[in-house]
């Protein structure tokens, strides 16, 4: 199993502003789980009282492909490196986090901080998933599932926040390098077809780099 959450987002999210596709709700993003890549929506219509089904297929979609791509290139690597490619991509995406800015806080402090943030994240997900209940399976067993992933949460948190404050050797794996150019051209905020034509010209230095450059080249619009 593919035991990642950040680089899903940060993926979908990335490919999404370098192709210019709207992320319909968190469809996308459902769709970019490993065990989702593979579910076929069949024919798309529109639902009474849903008019907006098929804009939710097409975010789906979009989110299975990227997560097709994900999937693939994270099969080279093993359960052990996932939380350290986490970590870059955490670092690289949704924090700031410098040397110079993590001198003012002691480490405790910032151990402290993360936690609470992602604990947050993590509430917030169960309250919008509160509707992924189960259906005609043993309720006790479902229940007995659940409660296992949250125990799991805890340690596995630790882990990454660890990984986030004390990076550990990386043998000579980059992940993350916010200078590879479709990185880069994802958060300047001036994409155009001729950068982005220009940015795939030439192949990526970093795992995470080459994840994006699949996607879009994977792509049938492009």
């Amino acid at each position: 199993m593919l035991n990642t959450y950040f680089i899903h987002i940060a993926a979908v999210r990335m490919a999404a502003q370098l192709t210019k596709t709207e992320l319909y709700d968190n469809y996308a993003f459902h769709g970019a789980i490993s065990d989702f890549t593979d579910i076929s929506l069949g024919k798309i219509e529109e639902a009474d009282g849903i008019p907006d089904v098929p804009q939710k297929a097409d975010s789906f979609l979009f989110g299975q492909a990227c997560g097709k791509v994900i999937k693939n290139t994270l099969s080279a690597y093993t359960e052990q490196q996932f939380l350290v490619f986490e970590a870059d991509t955490v670092k690289g995406t949704f924090l700031k986090l410098t040397p110079e800015n993590m001198k003012s806080y002691s480490e405790e402090e910032l151990k402290d901080s993360l936690k609470t943030v992602f604990r947050a994240l993590l509430k917030f997900a169960q309250i919008r998933t509160h509707t992924a209940k189960p259906g005609n399976e043993d309720i006790n067993k479902w229940l007995s599932d659940y409660n296992a992933l949250l125990l799991d949460f805890e340690p596995t948190l630790d882990t990454l926040i660890n990984e986030i404050i004390n990076p550990s050797e990386k043998n000579g794996i980059v992940f993350f390098d916010k200078n590879d150019k479709l990185i880069s051209l994802s958060n300047s905020g001036s994409i155009t077809e001729e950068k982005i034509q220009e940015a795939l010209s030439e192949k990526p230095s970093s795992v995470f780099g080459t994840i994006l450059f699949d996607i879009l080249t994977s792509l049938p619009s492009l």
